[in-house]
């Protein structure tokens, strides 16, 4: 019994060795890429990834967010909405729509069509 599982393993590992010892011609598959000369031209005095700072230097502090942020919040609440127009009575709200009205019909008069 151990030998057939020992044959079965054998003639299942066998392809895969074979392939190992195949030449494939080297195929580039995706081409030169549209970059290429872009990154040749790329600025190299920017540090690499690993010669950057762990941690930012150039961050405010906290109490610096907080100093701001009370700031505009004080300028928010000195923002004084503006003072609301008392609602038109139906008879001048009838003579100012009458009066648009008219300058509309005034303008389309005056039209050359």
């Amino acid at each position: 019994m151990r030998l057939r599982y020992a044959f079965a393993i054998a003639a299942f590992l066998s392809p895969l060795g074979a392939c190992a010892s195949v030449d494939l011609p080297d195929v580039e598959f995706m081409g030169e890429s549209d970059f290429e000369q872009d990154i040749a031209q790329l600025e190299r005095s920017f540090p690499r990834v690993d010669e950057t700072q762990a941690i930012p230097t150039d961050v405010r502090t906290a109490q610096d967010w907080d100093v701001t942020a009370r700031r505009m919040l004080e300028l928010y609440d000195l923002d004084d909405a503006p003072e609301s127009v008392p609602p038109l009575d139906p008879a001048e709200f009838d003579r100012r729509f009458q009066s648009a009205k008219a300058a509309a019909s005034a303008y389309k008069a005056d039209d050359p069509q």
